[in-house]
């Protein structure tokens, strides 16, 4: 019972401490779209797309390095390069797609039916695409989800899921946690877009669980995602 408890709150410290490392390196994802300048310039893009590509690798090697401390069984973004050869990976990811998209689906629904209030994320969203920005476009379809998946399925779930946290029950926990996570970085305290965010969020973490923590698979569910959302939603 003593080993239970010191486990729940080895558990709890490593969520909150996990939450809040992310939540820090999350307030910085959204610079190379802030650049002041032209909005379709040379230089402001490229200026954007050179600041994103430090994001992804300082991501990659900041979660390379998590999971040798933890000794964790995720795997790097740069392992199982064959999974996507992979039957069952495709079958996963085809789920968990048409998932997201029934979800947003339903929520874009919902949101025109009972009028619900913009999120912060919904107005950054509509700012920025109103804009015509090039760079905002693929934030949206490319970095962002590469961003947002290296930090809050990757480095997240390094950093919990380890040694004794790698049983079923854990996994699940963390799964739901890093949902609700997500949903709140999204949606702030708006109950149905919580809602709608915390699915999306579960969505993606259990792409990357079911796949043996092979984040590739989870970037591809949120670029189509995203893609197919700013398209035709």
């Amino acid at each position: 019972m003593k080993i239970k408890v010191r486990e729940t709150i080895l558990f709890l410290k490593n969520i909150f401490t996990v939450i809040f490392i992310t939540w820090f390196i999350g307030l910085f994802m959204e610079f190379p779209i802030a650049f002041p300048g032209t909005k379709n310039s040379i230089f402001r893009i490229l200026l954007g797309v050179i600041f994103y590509v430090f994001e992804i690798i300082g991501l990659y090697i900041f979660g390379n390095w998590i999971k040798k401390e933890r000794n964790s069984k995720w795997s790097s973004p740069i392992d199982k390069m064959g999974n996507f050869r992979n039957k069952r990976t495709w079958i996963i990811i085809c789920i968990c797609l048409l998932i997201a998209l029934a979800v947003a689906f339903v929520y874009q629904h919902i949101n025109v039916w009972m009028n619900i209030p913009e999120t912060s994320n919904d107005r950054v969203f509509s700012k920025y695409n109103q804009s015509g920005s090039i760079l905002f476009l693929s934030s949206v379809v490319l970095f962002g989800p590469i961003c947002e998946e290296m930090i809050y399925r990757h480095c997240f779930f390094s950093f919990v899921n380890f040694e004794q946290y790698l049983n079923k029950y854990w996994v699940i926990l963390t799964v739901l946690i890093n949902g609700v996570f997500f949903a709140f970085l999204h949606s702030g305290c708006n109950l149905v877009p919580f809602i709608y965010y915390s699915l999306i969020g579960i969505t993606l973490a259990s792409c990357y669980v079911l796949n043996d923590g092979d984040v590739k698979t989870s970037i591809f569910v949120h670029i189509v995602g995203n893609t197919i959302i700013t398209l035709f939603f």
